[in-house]
């Protein structure tokens, strides 16, 4: 969800391929759902693929299937990646993206609360 919600302010074409697709991400109309299991050809169109699941077989198999031209983010696994997302917040008029290129998601979300926190108390 939360990759969703950066890309929906691009204004890209968005598909969620899955068996089981979760109600906030059915319930937005600009995203294309198709609600089974992936299979070869899925990427076709794409450009940019994120991996979010947890079968290592069906993420191997997309890594597999995709192009090098296109770009992938395997959530479960930085080395089949060749791109990372940043955390991006918006504080007034300025625009921060924090990565830590990715070794640590977990400092890179406590970070972004942080700086969150601090605005949210007029201390930034």
């Amino acid at each position: 969800e939360r990759k969703l919600s950066q890309l929906l302010t691009t204004g890209a074409d968005i598909a969620v391929i899955a068996p089981d697709i979760l109600p906030t991400i059915l319930a937005i109309p600009t995203i294309k759902k198709i609600v089974r299991p992936y299979q070869t050809g899925d990427l076709d169109a794409a450009t940019l693929i994120y991996i979010c699941t947890n079968d290592k077989t069906v993420n191997n198999q997309i890594c597999n299937d995709a192009r090098d031209t296109q770009l992938i983010n395997d959530c479960s696994n930085r080395h089949n990646s060749t791109f990372y997302s940043e955390s991006i917040i918006k504080l007034d008029d300025i625009t921060v993206a924090i990565s830590s290129n990715p070794t640590s998601p977990i400092k890179t979300k406590a970070f972004k609360e942080k700086l969150l926190t601090l605005k949210k108390n007029n201390q930034l």
